[in-house]
């Protein structure tokens, strides 16, 4: 396994996008929260409440792990999709949590997984096999559940008023007491609603998470933080619910399979929506406001901007 990015204050920032029209590359569920202008006004409304800890400031070498308190007190067994329930903001929520053996050895990376739209905990987790992919490769799995019906998540990025960031600080303080969690290894990802759940995660945590990647929802750019945080964003081009330069597609279509794929607008690399969204990210990261692209296969476009 390739040594990760840890979380350091004076990181070298890499952002890029990934542009493909491969099914895989497309959002999965019925977001009506995801198009870039509506995330952008919902982001640079919000003043994020950043916790830190004292782990981040200790870093003096990015090589070496940060570990959590619950590190050396032992009995960490291996859990898999173990349903961890606790009450936030007068609501019990609760996460799927898999943690791999030999945590009790050496500081575990830990990966969030923020599902879409409608989809939940227990579906994410089957569907992105990131619990399997933890237990082989050595890190905790996180997967949370959202809240409403549908299911769905808060992207606003302010613990103090959303009670989906307030969940996402509670879960990480407990992780961080309970099991040996490498703190300058921590992670997010997601799709769609799940993505922009991820973009909102690196705005209101950006001490306590080392980079993110969004799938099929990278939100605009949020207010400066200390410390930039390291994103891959990936979103197809020929997504039919989130269109890849903003806009939602037939919801309704989709869900009794009535959509008609060819009404997809056809996409500008150069455009508005998500490549705009993610040309913010890097600005905001401190990057060279040019890029390259790289045809990396037939269907897939690297997008890279160069950080000092």
């Amino acid at each position: 396994m390739t040594t990760p990015l840890r979380r350091t204050r004076s990181s070298r920032i890499a952002a890029a996008v990934v542009l493909g029209v491969l099914a895989a590359s497309c959002s999965g569920d019925n977001d009506t929260t995801a198009t870039a202008d509506e995330a952008a006004t919902t982001t640079d409304a919000a003043s994020p409440d950043r916790p830190t800890t004292t782990a981040v400031d200790s870093v003096a070498d990015a090589g070496a792990a940060v570990p959590s308190a619950g590190c050396g007190t032992g009995g960490h067994p291996a859990l898999t999709a173990e349903k961890v329930t606790m009450e936030v903001a007068d609501e019990e929520r609760y996460y799927l949590l898999t943690v791999p053996e030999g945590t009790d050895e050496a500081p575990a990376p830990v990966v969030f997984d923020f599902h879409g739209l409608m989809e939940g905990a227990e579906l994410a987790a089957k569907a992105s096999r990131l619990p399997e992919l933890g237990v082989e490769e050595g890190f905790i799995t996180v997967v949370p559940n959202g809240r409403g019906n549908p299911v769905s998540w808060d992207v606003t990025p302010d613990p103090a008023t959303n009670p989906d960031m307030a969940f996402v600080a509670e879960v990480l303080d407990t992780l961080e007491a309970e099991q040996c969690v490498d703190t300058s290894r921590v992670y997010a990802t997601g799709l769609s609603n799940g993505a922009m759940m991820t973009s909102g995660v690196a705005c209101a945590f950006p001490d306590r998470v080392a980079a993110v990647a969004p799938v099929a929802g990278v939100m605009a750019s949020c207010e400066d933080t200390d410390r930039p945080v390291p994103m891959l964003g990936f979103h197809g081009t020929a997504d039919p619910i989130l269109f890849f330069n903003g806009g939602v597609g037939d919801l309704g279509g989709l869900i009794a399979g009535t959509a008609d794929a060819s009404k997809v607008p056809e996409a500008d690399l150069e455009g508005a929506g998500y490549p705009a969204a993610v040309a913010e990210w890097a600005v905001r990261n401190g990057c060279e406001d040019s890029f390259t692209d790289e045809q990396v296969e037939d269907d897939v476009t690297r997008r890279t901007y160069e950080c000092p």
